[in-house]
This record gives C-alpha cells, sequence and structure tokens, in this order.
C-alpha cells in the first residue's frame, strides 16, 4: 500500500468525507426539501462518490497484492463509490471510521 495512505493527514481526510458523507445520507432520507437544495446535495454527492472512486483506484494500484486488497476491502470500497448504492456508501463511511489503516 502507498505510504501516503497510511499518514494521519490523508486518513483525517478521509474520515471527514465519510463522516459527511453519513451527514449527506442523513440529510436526504430525513429533511424534506426545496427541488434546488436536493440537486445541490446531489452533486456534493456524486462529487464525494467520485473521490472515494478515486480513493479505490489508488488503494488497488500500490495494493501489494491487489486481490487481497479487492476480497478484504476494495469490495466495498467500489460499491460505495456507485451513486446509487446508498447502503453500500452508508456502510463503507461507517466502517473507514472504524477500520485500521
Amino acid at each position: 500500500m502507498h505510504p501516503n495512505r497510511l499518514s494521519p493527514p490523508y486518513q483525517l481526510f478521509i474520515l471527514t468525507l465519510s463522516l459527511f458523507a453519513i451527514g449527506l445520507l442523513a440529510l436526504q432520507t430525513t429533511q424534506q426539501m426545496t427541488p434546488e437544495t436536493s440537486t445541490i446535495l446531489a452533486y456534493a454527492d456524486y462529487a464525494l462518490c467520485a473521490l472515494f472512486f478515486l480513493d479505490f483506484l489508488i488503494c488497488l494500484y500500490h495494493a501489494e497484492n491487489r486481490v487481497h486488497y479487492f476480497r478484504t476491502w476494495g469490495w466495498l470500497d467500489v460499491l460505495s463509490s456507485i451513486p446509487m448504492l446508498k447502503v453500500a456508501r452508508l456502510g463503507r463511511a461507517a466502517l473507514r471510521a472504524v477500520r485500521p489503516a
């Protein structure tokens, strides 16, 4: 795995993105919003998905054993980057907060 991925600033960045994603999902699920607000949150959601997919690609590229990475965390990482799979993204965000680097 790439050494920068293990750095505390990177981990804090990904944790912050994960918590923000959980907040967005909760907000979209529980609150009534105007169409304009929903559109803005949808764009933010797509941007987060793109960042999570980029993180997945970087991790896959730098993994010493790509098959092992994909079998352990990679499958959840790639599923969580698909905007229509909110449950998978919630799972990744929650697990990202507690999993070891």
